[in-house]
């Protein structure tokens, strides 16, 4: 069974193998290199063409958004790709692009190859996404150069134009719609209101908004009601009192004149006399108490008192009978609480009809409520029709506002595409690493199979092993010295003159595919020069609005 080599030994095995075969891994390695150059050269050449604009939202149009404009300004790049790159965006590009100029054959079947081409290979990118700035590029790939430009171009431009008209067109159709509708709404507003007025008018003490409805004026009859009765019975117990007044007051009274008594004028006078002999006997003749004039006197006075006190002051001069006013006056209160009960009365009457009467029009107020809350739906709908109606004018209107003032949208076709003057492929480096790559890999195979094809043994001890024999001696190779020679030769000599013409057989293609592409650079700047200008757009900015 074979020995397994250390990883030192299987290089110097590698090594002693290359040293043996290099023409197998020389040869493939350069006839592969040698057949990637030649066929880059007859490779078709590819042209990148590039566009990009900007797509940015103004500050005037950011505040208008927070105030309630529509979404769409928000979020607009769900369908920019399909309206930038899609089938009915690449149809109008290829109407509109002039293949003659541009040193194409203009057939159907070649706008049709275009359409197919573009559709396949055209890229929409976002550089810069946000809220306020989208940067988007537009990328196609094609062997005509002027082709690839005008491509890019005429998407790009076409998406601006067609964005402009088709908003400026949807702006102007849904305001005269939301006007449209607006002025329906209040109109419907105005005829359900006359109904509702009239209704209310009609049928004012079954609604229950109404100050003067029905159950208010129930509970205000109900309240006054036994006011009402109270008050009755009160008048009725003071008539009463007052017959009971009256049937106790006589209907005349006796009348009396009187007079000052004449006989309690002398009495007065001898009291005055006998007061002013008391004081002259007390402060001139300072008289006692017990002096018996002094006492007498005061028993006199002590008497006269009693008997003035004792005479009346009044004396009856003549009688007569009159009518008596009192009775006259209870008489007047009679009368007066009589009215009253019957006031009273005829008040308690009319309420009790006005309450049968309210409760027979209760019956009837549920059909008239149901058919006013009816009317009152009807109206609140319409207002919240025309809210919504009007929510939407508004927003056109700004939006319209917005594009009159180039405050909206600005779509910036800040870089078109330019004359292109390199293709993409082939790439020289690309080309070079790619045939040293496969050179490489085809040298090492060609290398591998020489080794493990090869029946001989270089060494005595490998050849024992695998005739499972032993190895008694070995005899080295036998080499003349015109054998020493022409080994010498091939060394010095022949071998690296090979490695330097196939070294420069891989420099002259290299260079000649390098030429080529220099070539095809200027070829192509001179055709887009002196094509006509259908590759070239305008760079004015379009402020632009979505569609509501």
């Amino acid at each position: 069974m074979p020995q397994t080599l250390t990883q030192a030994e299987a290089f110097m095995e590698i090594r002693a193998v290359v040293r043996r075969y290099p023409w197998h891994f020389a040869v493939p390695a350069f006839a592969v290199m040698a057949l990637v150059l030649g066929a880059s050269l007859l490779f078709p050449r590819k042209y990148r063409a590039e566009a990009t604009f900007d797509r940015r939202t103004d500050m005037v149009l950011t505040e208008i958004m927070n105030r309630g404009a529509p979404r769409s300004f928000q979020n607009p790049r769900q369908s920019l790709v399909e309206e930038l790159a899609g089938d009915i965006a690449i149809e109008e590009m290829s109407r509109n692009i002039d293949l003659l100029a541009l040193g194409q054959p203009d057939s159907p079947a070649q706008r049709a190859s275009l359409r197919n081409r573009v559709g396949r290979k055209v890229v929409v990118t976002f550089d810069v996404t946000s809220t306020d700035l989208d940067r988007v590029k537009l990328v196609y790939v094609d062997e005509n150069p002027a082709v690839a430009q005008a491509v890019v171009n005429g998407l790009v431009q076409g998406y601006i134009d067609r964005t402009r008209i088709a908003n400026t067109r949807t702006l102007k159709q849904s305001d005269a719609f939301f006007r449209k509708e607006v002025a329906r709404c209040r109109a419907i507003i105005e005829e359900k209101e006359a109904k509702a007025l009239e209704f209310q008018i009609r049928n004012a003490q079954l609604l229950p908004e109404s100050p003067t409805n029905l159950q208010t004026t129930l509970a205000e009859l109900q309240k006054s009601l036994p006011d009402l009765k109270r008050q009755r019975e009160a008048a009725q117990l003071r008539a009463e009192s007052i017959h009971r007044a009256i049937d106790a007051t006589p209907e005349q009274t006796p009348s009396v004149v009187t007079s000052r008594n004449p006989d309690k004028l002398p009495l007065e006078t001898k009291l005055a006399e006998l007061k002013s002999q008391l004081a002259t006997f007390v402060g001139v003749n300072k008289m006692t108490e017990k002096h018996p004039d002094l006492i007498a006197l005061r028993q006199q006075i002590a008497a006269m008192q009693k008997e003035l006190h004792d005479t009346p002051d009044e004396v009856v001069t003549q009688r007569a009978s009159v009518v008596n006013p009192k009775r006259a006056e209870l008489e007047a209160q009679l009368t007066s609480a009589d009215a009253e009960i019957a006031a009273l009365t005829r008040q308690i009457n009319e309420a009790d009809a006005q309450t049968e009467r309210l409760n027979d029009l209760a019956s009837k107020s549920f059909p008239v409520r149901a058919d006013h809350r009816r009317l009152t739906r009807e109206v609140e709908q319409a207002q919240r029709e025309l809210t919504f109606w009007e929510d939407n004018l508004r927003s056109v209107n700004m939006a319209m506002a917005a594009e009159t003032g180039d405050r909206g949208i600005k779509l910036d076709f800040i870089q078109p595409c330019a004359p292109i003057s390199r293709p993409i492929s082939p790439n020289l480096s690309q080309v070079v690493a790619a045939a040293i790559a496969l050179g490489l890999i085809a040298g090492g195979l060609s290398l591998f199979f020489a080794y493990r094809t090869e029946q001989s043994f270089s060494e005595g001890q490998r050849l024992a092993d695998a005739v499972n024999l032993p190895l008694l001696g070995s005899v080295s190779e036998l080499v003349s010295e015109q054998q020493k020679a022409v080994r010498r030769f091939r060394r010095i000599v022949l071998y690296p003159l090979g490695a330097a013409a196939m070294l420069l057989v891989l420099l002259v293609l290299a260079g000649m595919l390098f030429l080529s592409l220099e070539r095809t650079e200027s070829k192509s700047t001179e055709s887009q020069q002196s094509s006509t200008p259908a590759a070239t757009v305008p760079t004015t900015p379009v402020a632009a609005v979505p569609e509501e």
